[in-house]
């Protein structure tokens, strides 16, 4: 994640969707964002600032509206979100928290950035991982700070509660879509064990994997995302 991308198209995806977790599905109250920063660059990343009707996100006026004010006043950071939770949704009962929002990622301080995520940060909560690019690949070790590795995601999954579930963003390549969804959701149930649950729901340019740790919430979770999915006709697909 870096702050340049803050408040884009994809980010009104990814917020709605933890959100809809929280209120329209009651999954859990808490969010907890670990947003694996790092460095603005000078491309133009970032600048798919459009929220066209019917994207996912767009029903929700009050989100829409503040990530626009963000826009306009080039409040590009992370941090802004706090101030949205604080302004619309305390009254929801909803609280968040972001880990480490100040510290980039780096090759040296990747491992105890995930060891110091405490079981607590990861209790009863809608859990947000939020690498650049997403799920490590064969090449990712000549960027590596743009990846989250499996390891890194079992460290998380071992520690969150069963009443949590964990969504990972992952930016999808000129690929065909279905396929490849479906073989890192294969690839991520089978690094973290029996008894996970892995779903997907993308919007044909970037995808969330979203994992469960117990039957019975992988059955609110997967009817959560066929809700969600048909709302905004998006691809979904479990594992």
């Amino acid at each position: 994640m870096k702050n340049q991308y803050f408040a884009d198209s994809r980010d009104l995806f990814k917020y709605d969707l933890a959100i809809s977790f929280m209120l329209d599905y009651a999954i859990a109250k808490n969010f907890t964002f670990v947003p694996m920063l790092t460095p603005n660059t000078g491309n133009n990343h970032g600048s798919m600032t459009v929220y066209k009707a019917g994207r996912p996100g767009t029903h929700r006026t009050k989100l829409v509206e503040f990530l626009s004010e963000c826009l306009r006043q080039d409040r590009r950071n992370i941090t802004e979100l706090e101030r949205f939770f604080k302004q619309s949704l305390y009254r929801e009962g909803v609280s968040m928290k972001i880990y480490n929002s100040f510290t980039y990622i780096t090759k040296g301080y990747r491992k105890d950035y995930f060891d110091r995520l405490s079981h607590t940060w990861l209790k009863d909560s809608v859990i947000m991982v939020d690498p650049d690019t997403g799920l490590e690949t064969a090449s990712s070790n000549k960027n590596k700070e743009a990846y989250v590795t499996y390891g890194e995601v079992k460290n998380l999954y071992d520690k969150m509660s069963k009443k949590s579930v964990m969504l990972i963003f992952q930016f999808i390549p000129r690929v065909e879509r279905l396929p490849y969804l479906s073989g890192l959701c294969r690839k991520l149930k089978s690094r973290l064990g029996k008894g996970c649950g892995v779903d997907f729901i993308s919007d044909n340019s970037v995808a969330f994997f979203v994992i469960s740790k117990s039957r019975s919430y992988k059955r609110i979770v997967d009817s959560a995302l066929r809700d969600y999915s048909e709302r905004y006709n998006l691809i979904f697909g479990r594992n």
